[in-house]
C-alpha cells in the first residue's frame, strides 16, 4: 500500500510536469512560427511604402483627382500583385484598382484591418498589419494604410503573392499541433483559435458547445489558463492563452490553444499499477508464510518437547529423562530441570 501510494503521487508530479512542458512547447512553437511569418512578411514592406507614397504624390498632384489608369500603372511597376484604395473619412472606399470595391464600406471589405472609418485613429506614418485570411476568396494578404497630408484619405494598401502563400502553408500550426498532442498520453484533442473565436488549427468537427463558448470568453477577457470539466463524459477541457503580443508586434492576433485531456487513460495506468502492487502483496505474503512457518515450527518445537518432559514428571514419572535440545539456552534449562 505504501508502495502503492507513493507511485500514485510520482505518476501526479509527473503527470504535471509533463503538462507544463507540453504547455511551454506549444507557446514556444506558436511563437515561433508566428515570427517566422513575421519575418516573411516584412519582406513586402518597401514595395508598399513605395506604392503608398507614390499613390500620396499623385493625389496631391492632381489636387485630389485622379486620372484613371494611372494607379495600375504604379501597382505595374513594382510587378507584385497588389490594389490600392482611398478611403474617405467615413470609411467608404472612393478610388481603387479594384472598381468592385468602390462605394463600399472599408471595414466591411476588410474587417481584419481596424481603424478604416475612424480618421482621428488615423497615424501619420506608414502602418503596416498582419497578414490576414481573406474568408470570402480564401486569398492571403498583407495590408498598409497611410492618411494623405490633408488627412482627407486614408491609403489602403494591400498585397498578395504566392510566394506568401506559399511560406503561410508550410509555416502552419497543424504539423507541430499533431506532434505535440500524439507525444501526450492524456491529449485527446487539440484545437487552436483566434481570441475572436475564428478556428485556426486541429480537429474542426468538433464544435464547442455553450459552455465552452462561455469559457472562451472569460479566458480571452481574463487571458489566463481555465480547466472545464465535461462530467457525463468524463473529459477535461483546457484553455490556455498565447499571448503574441509580447513578442513586439502589437499588430499580432493572440491564440487560444484548447486541450481535450482524457483523465481516464492515466486511471488505466492507475488500476493496472494497483493490480501489480496487490499481485506483489500477495505473493510476498505467501512467501512469508513459507518462510515463517518453519521457522515458528523450529522456535517452538523444543520449547513443546521441554514442556512434555516436565508434564511427564509431575506426574510422577520421575524416570523420565529431559530429552537433549539444540541451543545453548535450552540446554542450560534441560541441565536444571534434570
Amino acid at each position: 500500500m505504501i508502495n502503492y501510494q507513493g507511485s500514485v503521487e510520482n505518476q501526479k508530479r509527473q503527470q504535471q510536469m509533463t503538462m507544463e512542458q507540453t504547455e511551454a512547447e506549444i507557446i514556444r512553437t506558436i511563437t515561433l512560427i508566428d515570427s517566422g511569418r513575421k519575418l516573411r512578411e516584412e519582406t513586402y514592406y518597401p514595395s508598399m511604402v513605395s506604392v503608398t507614397d507614390s499613390a500620396i504624390e499623385l493625389y496631391q498632384s492632381g489636387e485630389g483627382k485622379i486620372r484613371p489608369g494611372t494607379l495600375e500603372e504604379i501597382v505595374n511597376r513594382t510587378g507584385t500583385r497588389m490594389d490600392v484604395s482611398y478611403v474617405n473619412t467615413r470609411g467608404i472606399i472612393e478610388i481603387s484598382t479594384q472598381p468592385g470595391l468602390e462605394g463600399k464600406n472599408a471595414s466591411q471589405v476588410f474587417p481584419r484591418i481596424s481603424s478604416l472609418d475612424d480618421p482621428d485613429s488615423w497615424a501619420d506614418t506608414f502602418i503596416p498589419s498582419r497578414a490576414f485570411r481573406d474568408h470570402n476568396s480564401g486569398e492571403i494578404y498583407v495590408s498598409s494604410t497611410k492618411p494623405t497630408q490633408d488627412r482627407n484619405f486614408l491609403i489602403l494598401v494591400t498585397l498578395t503573392n504566392p510566394l506568401l502563400v506559399r511560406d503561410w502553408e508550410n509555416l502552419n500550426y497543424s504539423r507541430s499541433m499533431n506532434e505535440i498532442a500524439s507525444s501526450h498520453p492524456t491529449i485527446k484533442n487539440l484545437r487552436l483559435f483566434s481570441t475572436d473565436g475564428e478556428f485556426i488549427s486541429g480537429t474542426k468537427s468538433q464544435s464547442p458547445d455553450e459552455l465552452n463558448k462561455d469559457a472562451f470568453r472569460r479566458v480571452v477577457d481574463t487571458k489566463r489558463t481555465l480547466d472545464i470539466e465535461i462530467k457525463d463524459r468524463k473529459l477535461i477541457v483546457r484553455y490556455l492563452y498565447i499571448d503574441l503580443g509580447m513578442t513586439g508586434n502589437p499588430d499580432t492576433d493572440d491564440v487560444i490553444a484548447e486541450f481535450t485531456l482524457d483523465p481516464g487513460r492515466s486511471a488505466g495506468h492507475l488500476q493496472s499499477l494497483w493490480v501489480s502492487n496487490l499481485i506483489a502483496g500477495i505473493v510476498l505474503f505467501i512467501l512469508s508464510m513459507l518462510v515463517l512457518i518453519p521457522l515458528i515450527h523450529a522456535l517452538t518445537n523444543p520449547l513443546r518437547q521441554i514442556t512434555d518432559d516436565v508434564d511427564t514428571i509431575a506426574r510422577g514419572d520421575l524416570e523420565h529423562p529431559i530429552r537433549e535440545t539444540h541451543g545453548k539456552e535450552l540446554g542450560i534449562l534441560n541441565e536444571s530441570i534434570s
